[in-house]
């Protein structure tokens, strides 16, 4: 067996050899000093090679799957992969700012259609207003009313009329002491005798004054309501009509 040149211990040794071995500085192992250095030289290159000739064994075998690839294209490779991530950094942004420029435009457009329909609540108002105004001013010239009282009436009108669907002026169902569905006619003949300052005197005297004459019956009563001869004697003689809407109350 030969001679080792470095050993860890003495154990595979032959003890024949022992002396032939230095305890090596701090430890760790033994050391061939009793023989020629030369041969240990060569011995201790021996071993360098063979451990360098390892190292290259494994690094080819690290290189084997890279054989035959060409460095340029790797190296156009990777050139064309960083210019792919850059035009899809540049694209996102660009998505991302047209994003943000459709989202503010949508809440432009949002605030455009609120206000557009606020101005269309306050126009249909408005004109829902003028029409119940226009149709109680109507009546009320119709029953002969002061002209100093018609805006105390159109100021009742407005919280008691309803322009319904069907473009019909009626009386709501929730106002308090208001027949409900009574056109402005039959109202104020209704609220008329609680307000006789609304109306103007009869000029005829009496209760036949003004060219309507009295009926057989009170059109007003519940027994006798005619709604037909309430409207006659509302355009011929209003002052009648109040007093007749008054006596059918007091029953």
């Amino acid at each position: 067996m030969a001679l080792q040149i470095l050993v860890d211990n003495l154990d595979d040794v032959a003890s024949q050899f022992h002396e032939l071995y230095t305890a090596k500085e701090g430890g760790g192992g033994f050391e061939l000093t009793g023989v020629d250095t030369k041969a240990a030289d060569v011995q201790r290159l021996s071993v360098a090679i063979s451990k360098e000739r390892e190292a290259t064994r494994l690094a080819k075998a690290a290189l084997t799957p890279f054989v035959g690839i060409d460095l340029a294209e790797v190296e156009e490779f990777r050139s064309a992969k960083k210019q792919r991530e850059a035009e899809s950094a540049k694209t996102a942004g660009q998505d991302n700012s047209k994003a943000v420029q459709l989202e503010a435009a949508n809440k432009l457009l949002a605030d455009q259609l609120t206000a557009a329909q606020s101005l269309l609540t306050q126009f249909t108002d408005r004109e829902k207003t003028r029409t119940v105004h226009d149709a109680v001013r109507a009546a009320a010239v119709a029953l002969k009313v002061r002209d100093t009282a018609v805006e105390d009436v159109l100021m009742y009108a407005t919280r008691t009329f309803e322009l319904t669907d069907d473009g019909k002026i009626l009386t709501r169902d929730d106002v308090v002491g208001v027949t409900p569905g009574i056109t402005p006619d039959l109202w104020l003949a209704e609220i008329t005798p609680k307000k006789p300052h609304w109306l103007l005197e009869s000029k005829g005297g009496g209760a036949g004054g003004g060219g309507g004459g009295a009926p057989q019956s009170n059109p007003w009563d519940v027994t006798t309501r005619n709604l037909t001869e309430q409207g006659r004697i509302l355009r011929t003689n209003p002052a009648l009509a109040a007093q007749l809407m008054a006596k059918a109350q007091k029953k």
